[in-house]
């Protein structure tokens, strides 16, 4: 506590939307990236700032930059199959951290695609602030809300966020990309855990007549320090719980799935799991054309689920 220092009051103009400091697990080069939202309804921009000295009691903020990047509005309310209560996707701040792998900057939030909500994600040049690539993830038919962002130092990328529509409950889902000279590839969405009842609430929270309700704020997506071809997503689902009485409520529990990439080298032998095959289609738009769609990876998932 000694080294602490803390800055308050930072202009929202300025410096953004719920700033989020980049994961970053590589040799240190003097500064900690922070970046955010902007705080404008339509905007175009991400903001930029850094932590120097942030082994010090001498810790100092830099001023923030403007980033440039596609256009981007709030999300739309999340729909659900019975249509009694609609979730609220908050709006395009980001959820999860950002995440810094070599000289890479990584970090995806919400958007609105159509009417329904999507997933923008970016990959920024830590050194410059120049947007390498972004694209979107998402379809007509369900809305993809609440995503975090890991990737590993050999081009692996995983989102995790959760996704529902009008035929399916709110349900834990991850996308995996694959990197190839810089250009990123991202699949078909996986399913992790799927939602069984419609979401209504807790007891005590929204008004009855309130015709939407809040769902969880955060997303994480980790790589395990222990292999960087092993990840962790966490996700909140819906289910059916009977309490004491014999009431019935409609609460959440989180959901912890194990994302294992499978390479030609040789794995953990400790790491076991459920197998499944994930084809590397065209499951999101890109901005970069003329690009060879990836081919096919076999994963392995260990779930692990924890109520809550």
């Amino acid at each position: 506590m000694a080294n602490a220092q803390i800055f308050r009051n930072l202009d929202l103009f300025q410096y953004g939307w719920t700033i989020q400091p980049a994961l970053d697990f590589g040799l240190s080069d003097g500064r900690a990236a922070l970046l955010a939202t902007d705080i404008f309804t339509t905007t175009n921009v991400l903001k930029r700032a850094d932590l120097f000295n942030s082994d010090s009691s001498s810790a100092s903020l830099s001023s923030p930059v403007d980033i440039p990047v596609d256009t981007y509005t709030s999300p739309p309310l999340a729909t659900q199959p019975d249509g009694s209560k609609i979730i609220r996707t908050n709006d395009y701040r980001f959820s999860g951290n950002v995440f810094e792998i070599g000289d890479s900057l990584w970090a995806t939030h919400n958007i609105n695609v159509g009417g329904r909500a999507a997933i923008r994600w970016y990959e920024i040049d830590e050194r410059t602030n120049a947007v390498l690539q972004s694209g979107t993830i998402g379809d007509p038919e369900h809305d993809y809300f609440y995503p975090s962002i890991a990737v590993n130092p050999f081009g692996d990328v995983v989102i995790g966020f959760n996704r529902s529509g009008l035929n399916e409950f709110i349900s834990s889902y991850a996308v995996l990309g694959e990197t190839n000279k810089g250009v990123t590839t991202f699949g078909n969405p996986l399913l992790l855990r799927a939602g069984t009842v419609n979401y209504q609430g807790l007891p005590g929270g929204d008004p009855p007549d309130r015709p939407d309700v809040r769902w969880g704020d955060y997303s994480a997506t980790v790589i395990d320090p222990s292999d960087p071809f092993s990840f962790w997503t966490f996700q909140e689902v819906p289910r059916l719980a009977i309490f004491i009485g014999g009431d019935t409520e409609r609460v959440w529990t989180t959901q912890i799935t194990q994302v294992k990439i499978v390479r030609s080298v040789p794995e953990p032998a400790s790491v076991m799991g459920l197998l499944a095959f994930a084809g590397l289609s065209a499951a999101s738009w890109r901005k970069r054309k003329n690009q060879s769609t990836a081919s096919d990876r076999l994963l392995k998932m260990r779930r692990k689920g924890e109520d809550s």
